[in-house]
């Protein structure tokens, strides 16, 4: 979507390129941040539930069972959800069935301390 923005107001942003990369992660999976430093040591465990819930979703038959896979992960880490949606990686509206591009996109507060990450994802189909 930035991309393709971009890309429509190339007049207006003539030396700006948007260089797609992958999420950098600490070792134990959690995204790197900033506001992991924030973290302590039992909220950290806990944040651990973001990169587990969009594991969950990888691979799910449908947008319906990912999202719900993912929010009942981030609720069994003790995480305020604040979404947990998968959508087209394009347009960022609800993926389609059979979408060759989706990403799940995960915002999750532990306390004060936002979240969020994303994580491709394979939907097969659109409900089920």
């Amino acid at each position: 979507m930035i991309t393709q923005m971009v890309e429509e107001n190339s007049s207006r942003w003539k030396s700006l390129q948007i260089i797609p990369c992958t999420t950098i992660r600490e070792p134990d999976g959690l995204a790197m941040s900033s506001r992991n430093r924030y973290l302590d040591p039992s909220q950290r465990t806990a944040a651990l539930g973001i990169s587990r819930a969009l594991q969950s979703a990888a691979n799910c038959s449908s947008v319906a069972a990912g999202e719900k896979l993912m929010r009942d992960t981030l609720d069994q880490h003790a995480l305020e959800t604040q979404y947990a949606v998968i959508r087209s990686e394009k347009t960022l509206c609800a993926a389609e069935s059979g979408a060759k591009s989706a990403r799940a996109l995960i915002a999750a507060k532990l306390g004060e301390i936002r979240l969020i990450d994303n994580a491709s994802v394979g939907i097969t189909t659109m409900n089920g």
